[in-house]
């Protein structure tokens, strides 16, 4: 998320819910952004996964675990 649009990971945790996230990626399935669609283009396969990924994966498989029945949008609206 903080790579395309060019947000900060502060903004995200602000600002991004897993509807909005949702929203936002049923748009980039039909106009899929630039760095996407050059990548396809030119046919580019990365040589090796990231250092990070299964970190990543770890996070977003926790997270959409706790978002069962809408919890981290409860939580991020009771923070405030």
């Amino acid at each position: 998320m903080t790579c395309f649009p060019g947000w900060t990971w502060e903004y995200i945790d602000d600002h991004m819910t897993f509807s909005r996230l949702a929203a936002m990626q049923a748009y980039w399935d039909v106009n899929p952004p630039l760095h996407l669609l050059a990548r396809a283009y030119l046919q580019y396969e990365p040589k090796g996964k990231t250092s990070n990924d299964d970190a990543i994966a770890a996070a977003i498989s926790e997270m959409a675990a706790l978002n069962e029945g809408g919890i981290i949008h409860e939580i991020k609206t009771n923070v405030r």
